[in-house]
């Protein structure tokens, strides 16, 4: 039974209507539960990743600050305001708030994740290299990160590189178009044109609309005059 005057009741029915897609029920769970208690660092923070997750940064913003407020040891609202500021390309904001993350939790990969983002941005490639397997050794799971990696590699012209952590994190989520896309780029650059157009053909069977990426990416570039290359990008 739901306590009415019970903020971590709310808390927890809120992240209950979370996890079956209710989202605006476990806003208003959230919000009942600040309301409940102004100081309850969780419920704001819960509340800004919601916010956070629609898209709506100056309220995520503002929430996150005050989880932070009240506990400038909550080490997740400072991983979720870092990844507010990597979308919004704020990255010199990303940067202070990160590597308070990771003092606080040195072993928490998705806070090196998002310093990964943030030095791409800050244009430190070699940075953002150390941080994403930093990510992938704490969580060789994590498919984004050994796609960033790999895409990484491919934006430096390292193209070896590229294809072992390209192709990890095709392994890991074998829906991965874009990671498929950039595995065969690498291989079109490295002059492998059986490999370049057999993953571009499972980047195009997941995502159609890859098919007219590719005709105009200069990476793919020496295979303009390949007959199989022809008849996956041009219009059927």
């Amino acid at each position: 039974t739901l306590k009415p005057d019970s903020a971590p009741a709310h808390l927890n029915l809120g992240v209950v209507f979370l996890q079956r897609g209710r989202t605006e029920e476990g806003r208003k769970a959230f919000r009942e539960a600040i309301r409940l208690d102004p100081r309850f660092t969780r419920a704001y923070y819960n509340l800004g990743v919601v916010h956070l997750d629609g898209g709506r940064h100056d309220e995520a913003e503002v929430l996150l600050k005050t989880a932070l407020t009240l506990d400038p040891t909550h080490q997740a609202s400072y991983v979720r305001l870092g990844n507010l500021y990597v979308k919004e390309r704020r990255y010199s904001a990303a940067l202070d708030v990160l590597n308070q993350a990771v003092a606080l939790n040195i072993e928490d990969p998705t806070a090196f994740f998002n310093l990964g983002l943030t030095y791409e941005g800050l244009g430190k490639p070699e940075h953002a290299t150390a941080a994403f397997k930093r990510a992938i050794a704490l969580n060789p799971s994590y498919a984004s990160a050994h796609y960033n990696l790999g895409t990484l590699f491919l934006q430096q012209k390292d193209y070896q590189a590229a294809v072992e952590p390209l192709k990890e994190a095709i392994r890991l989520n074998p829906q991965f178009s874009d990671a498929s896309y950039n595995l065969a780029a690498a291989y079109a650059q490295l002059g492998d044109r059986a490999g370049a157009v057999e993953w571009l053909q499972k980047a195009i069977d997941v995502n159609p609309a890859l098919a007219s990426e590719a005709e105009n990416d200069d990476d793919f570039q020496s295979l303009r005059s390949d007959p199989a290359f022809q008849a996956l990008t041009q219009p059927r």
